[in-house]
């Protein structure tokens, strides 16, 4: 019997769209039906505000939309802005790899060019030495070819 009373009142509550329920004192549900005008504007207030909610969620619904488009498109620039840090890295280190390498080139070459330096030095102390035994020899010749004749 209660089911179908449970039933009935199921059925006038789809018919009556503004009726609200209340418990009852053993769990039976007891219709509350408001003053028909009261049904009309509470129904109409309802359905506003139902309607400028779904509008609300709605453009809620847009906004996430574009933010998420914007987050991603933000993310690929990122992606992107990390790959060229990461080839202008490389850039850098292969720079300075070969900075290094013609530093140390340099180096020796500044090397060889002390070492060269030395060694025309000792040539020309030798060239001196030289040029004084020569001017020592000539002198030498010339006495002996005095004393000779």
């Amino acid at each position: 019997m209660q089911t179908v009373q449970l039933f009935q009142q199921v059925k006038l509550c789809r018919d009556v769209p503004d009726t609200i329920f209340k418990k009852g004192d053993q769990g039976t549900i007891v219709e509350y039906l408001p003053p028909k005008e009261q049904q009309s504007e509470a129904g109409y207030l309802l359905s506003v505000i139902c309607y400028l909610l779904s509008v609300i969620c709605y453009l809620l619904s847009v906004i996430c939309y574009l933010l998420s488009v914007i987050c991603y498109l933000l993310s690929v620039i990122c992606y992107l802005l990390s790959v060229i840090c990461y080839l202008l890295s490389v850039i850098c280190y292969l720079l300075s790899v070969i900075c290094y390498l013609l530093s140390v080139i340099c180096y020796l070459l500044s090397v060889i060019c002390y070492l060269l330096s030395v060694i025309c030095y000792l040539l020309s102390v030798i060239c001196y030495l030289l040029s004084v035994i020569c001017y020592l020899l000539s002198c030498y010749r010339v006495i002996v070819l005095s004393v000779i004749s």
